[in-house]
């Protein structure tokens, strides 16, 4: 048995748990498309890939359209890594477990490193500058519209650090 503080006191765990639900779909819903194609296409058949494509990357986000190698990985990580850590964490934090402490630390330094590089590329590399001209139906990156979105995949890592500094972030098993 431990001697987790229990949820209903600890009331900043809600949004851990919320952010994870969300970051959970997220990671099926569009992870899954830039993880496994090459490079989206406006015309697919698949629905998801088609709304990606028209609502947010030929706005905001030019490097999901090329799908670039690392942008594959990425995703790739986010769809089929991430998404179980996700689920975990939702457990952790509903349940107390101090187990999750060290994974969330290790994804709180890999998500928080992934996204600084990704968002750089996003915001200053060629594609954001130039490359976008290329692409159908592409207009010049809303690179406010970027960072918006992206700013949770920073803020939550970053936050998830903090929350797991302390070794046993739920409070202290018991002893018998």
């Amino acid at each position: 048995m431990t001697g987790s503080i229990p949820l209903n006191k600890r009331k900043y765990d809600y949004f851990f748990i919320v952010a994870f639900c969300a970051f959970t779909c997220t990671s099926i819903i569009t992870d899954t498309v830039n993880g496994l194609n090459a490079q989206l296409d406006p015309n697919s058949s698949w629905a998801v890939e088609r709304f990606i494509y028209t609502t947010y990357a030929a706005k905001a986000d030019p490097l999901l359209i090329v799908n670039p190698p690392q942008v594959r990985v990425s995703a790739f990580i986010s769809a089929f890594v991430w998404l179980p850590m996700y689920v975990f964490f939702i457990v952790g934090f509903i349940k107390g477990n101090n187990n999750i402490r060290v994974p969330g630390l290790v994804y709180g330094g890999a998500l928080t490193h992934g996204m600084i590089t990704y968002m750089a590329e996003g915001m200053f590399g060629q594609v954001a500058r130039e490359g976008w001209k290329a692409l159908p139906g592409c207009v010049q990156p809303d690179t406010m519209h970027y960072f918006w979105v992206n700013l949770p995949y920073l803020l939550l890592p970053a936050l998830m650090i903090i929350r797991m500094w302390k070794p046993a972030p739920f409070g202290q098993p018991q002893t018998a």
